[in-house]
């Protein structure tokens, strides 16, 4: 005789769909019915190239498995049920309440995020499998309603989600991302020193007074939370990086200028690193709620109430007043504009060009 054990029961396994807005559940549908289809699609990120010869080989390129979709197909009866609210919902109600959080108060959760200057990645909608094993943070890229003369009395819907998170405890960084201030401020202040003794060893002339400015800028906006300042000592950074990549293709500078100049462009590829990701300001979305207000009489019946800012020049408001914590000219706007979008390599600057793009930077930037 052999015991045979009793298949798992899937009774008490619903399959549900979860929309999350910033960490606290928003609202739950459970299907009433298990799909009559569902397929999960796991691919792989794997290609397979075909090499010349005469035998049959290849070679591939793998990156691991792939993000995964889930189809699925049913309808939600047509009988009474308990609904997850704990109210009583019939075929109608329940296919009404899948699809509008399926296909409405997902994407308006979203957009409302944005509205609000919330990083809309805090909204999920999560699928839950309970009889397969898995859940998922997905996005709905189809929601068909179908209706049969063969089923007149069922609301069959076919869904099809992408899924964005197979691990839904994981918590992607925040983006964009400030880093760790101090040790950015620490490494620039390493690279402001390499450059101030670019000055200090004799190295003038255009070369010398860029390295100078550099430092002094990346100094200054380090220890400010300005954007500006921040980018313009990116920009800045960066055209020195081209300016010295293009001194290091002159073979009559000598072998010992080249050298200090590969330490000096080090520096300012180091400055450019730290104001692009450790010291690089939040971005956030723009708000303008305040400047929609009522419409007329609207607000004495429970419409929007009068915007803060009534009585006063909106777009006055809206424009920038052109304030920045460096000034620039517009010949020092060109000139970084040309240094950065300089290919060093392929397409180096003559050291007049150079020379003249640097000029106009020095001369042209006020801190």
């Amino acid at each position: 005789m052999y015991a045979i054990a009793t298949p798992t029961s899937q009774r008490f396994k619903p399959i549900t769909f979860i929309l999350m807005d910033g960490g606290t559940i928003a609202s739950v549908v459970t299907l009433p019915i298990r799909p009559e289809d569902l397929t999960r699609t796991e691919p792989s990120r794997a290609t397979v190239h075909q090499t010349p010869g005469r035998g049959v080989t290849g070679w591939l390129d793998n990156l691991g498995p792939g993000i995964p979709t889930v189809t699925l197909s049913g309808h939600t009866g047509w009988r009474y049920t308990a609904g997850a609210e704990g109210g009583v919902l019939d075929g109608f109600d329940s296919f009404d309440a899948l699809n509008q959080l399926v296909a409405f108060d997902y994407h308006l959760a979203k957009q409302n995020a944005i509205d609000d200057g919330v990083d809309p990645a805090e909204v999920k909608l999560l699928f839950a499998d309970t009889v397969d094993n898995f859940i998922w943070s997905v996005v709905p890229t189809q929601f068909v309603l179908r209706r049969s003369r063969s089923r007149p009395l069922l609301y069959q819907y076919n869904i099809t989600l992408q899924a964005i998170e197979t691990d839904i405890d994981w918590q992607a960084p925040q983006a964009p991302t400030n880093g760790n201030a101090v040790a950015g401020q620490a490494s620039v202040a390493g690279s402001v020193d390499t450059l101030q003794s670019m000055v200090d060893g004799g190295v003038g002339g255009p070369l010398g007074s860029l390295g100078s400015l550099a430092g002094d800028l990346a100094q200054n906006a380090a220890g400010a939370e300005a954007s500006g300042a921040a980018a313009l000592a990116r920009d800045i950074a960066n055209a020195g990086i081209n300016a010295f990549g293009s001194l290091l293709n002159i073979a009559a500078a000598g072998i010992d200028l080249q050298a200090d100049a590969l330490g000096k462009l080090s520096a300012l590829l180091n400055i450019a690193c730290v104001f692009s990701n450790s010291l690089s300001p939040a971005q956030t979305y723009e708000n303008y709620s305040s400047l929609y207000g009522a419409s007329n009489c609207s607000s004495t019946t429970g419409g929007s109430l009068p915007s803060p800012l009534a009585g006063q020049n909106v777009f006055a408001l809206m424009v920038d007043d052109g304030s920045r914590p460096v000034s620039l000219t517009s010949g020092a706007v060109a000139g970084i504009q040309a240094l950065v979008s300089s290919d060093p390599v392929l397409a180096p600057l003559s050291g007049q060009e150079a020379e003249r793009y640097i000029d106009q930077i020095v001369s042209g930037v006020n801190l």
